[in-house]
């Protein structure tokens, strides 16, 4: 029955980086739903037309999240081919637009909140919540998978024309 645990629980280990997508892609997609209300709502007093309203609405909370989850992935994959400095500018930019709508959703909580405190309270933690579990979720799929694709390569050598492999591990040594 120990065995079967493991195996279980290996498996899903295995898995663990569709786990982080998943989970990272819905939060982003929760964003994108408030934000398109929000910009609909805001725009519809601007523009008398409520499908170009929520056109707007959408295309703001689509680039956004969108935005988002290139930075994810791209960074993600940067840090999978070790380029560590092209990865962390990308997170600097991921951060800053987290920081962006962290400013945004205390907005949104104020306009759908209302005068009621409790609600508007409650509102701005799940904003946060979500905002803030996606961008974290972002920074653990790239060190997933950079832990998973650096881990070991193959090298082959090769000694007076005899071909041998080694495996190679991605930690340098002193020597």
């Amino acid at each position: 029955m120990q065995q079967s645990n493991n195996s279980i629980l290996n498996g899903l280990i295995g898995h663990s980086s569709n786990f982080l997508l998943t989970a990272m892609v819905l939060s982003f997609f929760l964003m994108f739903g408030v934000q398109m209300f929000y910009y609909a709502d805001s725009f519809k007093r601007v523009v008398p037309n409520i499908g170009f309203a929520f056109g707007v609405g959408i295309c703001i909370g689509l680039f956004t999240q969108l935005v988002r989850l290139a930075f994810g992935l791209a960074g993600a994959a940067e840090f999978s081919k070790g380029r560590y400095g092209a990865a962390a500018g990308g997170l600097i930019f991921s951060f800053c637009v987290t920081l962006f709508e962290a400013f945004e959703v205390q907005a949104i909580a104020e306009k759908w909140g209302g005068n009621d405190l409790h609600l508007h309270d409650s509102l701005l933690l799940l904003f946060q919540f979500l905002l803030w579990t996606g961008f974290c979720l972002e920074l653990r799929l790239a060190m997933n998978v950079s832990n998973g694709m650096s881990a070991k390569s193959e090298v082959t050598f090769s000694t007076n024309g005899a071909t041998k492999k080694a495996v190679k591990s991605t930690a340098r040594s002193s020597s």
